[in-house]
């Protein structure tokens, strides 16, 4: 182990003190392989952005000469239509690329926002003036129904004029040649905390995280926990929501039953000895919020009992809402899942999946959250909830 093999086990032959000192030194030893595999993947992952941000800026500068160059040609073959055409495909596809290298360059660049109090309304305003003229050819109006009242929220105006703009630019995306219309509206909101304040770290007694990052409910990481009901073994993926129940089972234990819920690293079993759910009388499970508490939860499946202290107490909250909707061609059901998804994108060779990531990377840096509501041939809603204070 010492060389750097922490794949070696010691056998477990004994069910005494040595016993004991060889799983726990086999267990130190799983901790830190599991380490030193974050770590790599964090690097790669670090690696990786440096290197799409450097391929990104060297290609944009070839780029820049193709475009301007192609486009001068243009003007100066107007007399010869079969060379126009040609050009006018290099230059739509020279555009094409050079957007894919600014989504690169938004992906690799995501930094901390450098917050002030800003007006909502007036970065929507801005925004909309960026679009405008882009809107206007493609005969795309804009509907503004803002809030006089909306109070300034502590935000990176820059970061947020980015969400809005690239709501737009995708709204009018989804609309065909024909145009239609982009609503976009602001409003304040006193919510309670259920079904809008997402748990973002969460552990079992002896610390070890119970995010899991693979399974994801409602585009948001899960809380996966090890489940045991009779012979059954599998696992609960808990709705990081707090209170909006879209709980995922890989067990097939029907409504109704008991779980047995454990720590899926060490197995520490996290219900409590002592506390009944007041709905059911079964055992509750209780799960470490750091620095926010601790989340209980029933552990029967299908009851709704679930409470979270340190945030119900903290009353009403004061949330500004900005809603972007269009009168497009809609997403189809099986997509919205998966389109904040790096990559991943419904405009096929048009579009490079990067977008709504970086929305969505932008939103959760201000503690807020984004949602969308889409109809096949209808249209799409995306709706954005940015905290203002709490109230008591």
């Amino acid at each position: 182990m010492a060389d750097g093999n922490l794949s070696y086990t010691i056998k477990e032959r004994h069910d005494d003190e040595l016993g004991l000192l060889a799983r726990s030194f086999n267990n130190m030893t799983r901790k830190l392989a599991d380490a030193r595999m974050q770590l790599f993947q964090s690097d790669k992952l670090a690696s990786l952005g440096r290197l799409a941000a450097g391929v990104a800026h060297e290609i944009n500068n070839p780029l820049t000469g193709v475009l301007t160059y192609s486009s001068f040609l243009m003007r100066r073959t107007q007399d010869k239509p079969e060379m126009q055409e040609d050009l006018k495909v290099i230059v739509r596809e020279t555009i094409r690329c050079r957007e894919i290298v600014k989504s690169l360059l938004d992906f690799a660049r995501q930094s901390v926002p450098k917050k002030a109090e800003n007006s909502l309304n007036e970065i929507i305003d801005r925004a909309v003036s960026v679009a405008s003229n882009q809107l206007t050819m493609r005969r795309i109006r804009v509907v503004k129904q803002t809030a006089d009242d909306l109070p300034k929220v502590t935000v990176d105006a820059n970061q947020i004029q980015q969400v809005f703009l690239n709501l737009i630019v995708n709204a009018a995306d989804a609309m065909g040649p024909e145009g239609g219309t982009i609503t976009i509206g602001s409003s304040l909101l006193q919510l309670s905390p259920r079904g809008i304040t997402q748990v973002r770290k969460a552990q079992c007694g002896k610390r070890h995280s119970l995010i899991d990052n693979e399974v994801r409910i409602g585009g948001l990481p899960s809380i996966r926990l090890r489940a045991v009901a009779g012979a059954e073994e599998g696992f609960v993926y808990l709705d990081p929501m707090y209170g909006r129940r879209g709980h995922q089972y890989s067990l097939t234990a029907p409504a109704g039953t008991e779980l047995q819920l454990s720590c899926p690293e060490c197995q520490t079993s996290l219900l409590d000895p002592s506390g009944r759910c007041p709905l059911c009388a079964a055992r509750v499970c209780v799960i470490d919020i750091p620095g926010q508490g601790r989340l209980e939860f029933c552990s029967r499946r299908g009851c709704e009992h679930e409470q979270w202290e340190a945030v119900d107490t903290g009353g009403l909250r004061e949330y500004a809402e900005i809603t972007v909707s269009d009168s497009g061609c809609g997403i189809a059901p099986e997509d919205l899942p998966r389109i904040f998804e790096p990559f991943y994108t419904t405009k096929g060779q048009k579009g490079t999946g990067l977008g709504l990531s970086v929305i969505w990377g932008i939103v959760d840096n201000h503690n807020g959250s984004i949602s969308v509501d889409s109809q096949v041939g209808k249209g799409t809603t995306f709706t954005i909830r940015i905290p203002v204070r709490q109230l008591r």
